[in-house]
């Protein structure tokens, strides 16, 4: 079965449209719907169907190149890397090596099958431990976390709203906010009328 991200993008609205309309079961069934096979008809990326645990190729941004300290820094939840470019603008002015990823199924990292932190974990290691600096943001910080576990990972942790826990109760309302923002994922002019706050390019980036 293959289904393209537009597809899935339909699929998720429909399933929560329903939701709001009062469908006790939808979010429900949009948690329990899985596609074996996502392609990117943006990109022409398809889906790598992967172990849990197994590290696939995911790309990076660096700045820095000539700095003597590695800083490593890690989106959240439906963002990219390049999401960092003011931060890791100036940690590279402070003579950082700075390393970002696309965290699979983020940006232009390749979807898979499984989303769980070992199939995170797995990819943060190839990238690499002994980072002078780590900064994680939402989802980024609940993985950095459980990296530091290693005292190998890095020698400094930086969180940034990072998730821990998520009470039952609040679980379908937390999954409906992150879905909503599926309508606007391809209309950064969209995106920035509904968080004014944000520079231009972080709505483009989005």
């Amino acid at each position: 079965m293959e289904l393209d991200l537009d597809q899935a993008r339909r699929r998720a609205k429909e399933l929560l449209r329903a939701a709001r309309a009062g469908d006790p079961d939808a979010l429900a069934r949009l948690r329990d719907d899985r596609a074996p096979r996502l392609a990117d008809a943006r990109g022409g990326r398809s889906a790598v169907m992967t172990d849990y645990d197994r590290a696939v190729a995911v790309p990076t941004l660096t700045w820095g190149a000539r700095g003597r300290q590695r800083a490593l820094l890690l989106h959240g939840l439906s963002s990219s890397a390049g999401t960092w470019w003011r931060i890791a603008d100036g940690l590279a002015g402070a003579g950082y090596n700075v390393t970002a990823p696309d965290l699979r199924g983020h940006g232009n990292a390749p979807q898979t099958v499984s989303y769980r932190p070992s199939g995170y974990a797995a990819e943060l290691w190839a990238l690499g431990g002994g980072w002078d600096l780590v900064v994680g943001h939402s989802l980024g910080g609940t993985l950095a976390t459980l990296m530091a576990a290693d005292p190998g990972f890095t020698r400094r942790l930086v969180l940034l709203d990072p998730i821990f826990m998520v009470p039952e109760d609040r679980f379908d309302g937390l999954l409906a906010d992150q879905l909503s923002e599926l309508d606007d994922a391809d209309d950064p002019a969209a995106l920035a009328a509904a968080n004014p706050a944000w520079h231009p390019e972080d709505a483009a980036l989005k």
